[in-house]
């Protein structure tokens, strides 16, 4: 596993640096996020749990379902927007 991407930018470059290794094949991937669980807290953060299922999906096959894993967050409000101040994800 590659190490956790750090700050804004690098959460916004490491997908695509991930996308590009596979350019070649034409595999999608649909994220679906249930079961979301918020937790106003005190401080005014707002922590998350949800589960993730990440479907793949390549033309003529059938879906396969890989990873399926929970997603735990802290969400916080900065002028008016809501935004993610840190996430770990745990793999089943």
């Amino acid at each position: 596993m590659p190490p956790p991407a750090r700050t804004r930018a690098g959460i916004v470059s490491d997908p695509v640096g991930f996308h590009k290794r596979f350019e070649a094949d034409p595999m999608q991937r649909r994220h679906w996020y249930n079961m979301i669980n918020l937790q106003p807290q005190d401080d005014g953060t707002i922590v998350s749990t949800a589960y993730c299922l990440v479907v793949k999906i390549r033309p003529g096959q059938q879906p396969e379902i890989a990873p399926s894993c929970v997603v735990h967050d802290v969400l916080v409000r900065i002028d008016g927007n809501l935004l993610t101040r840190s996430r770990r994800v745990t793999y089943d």
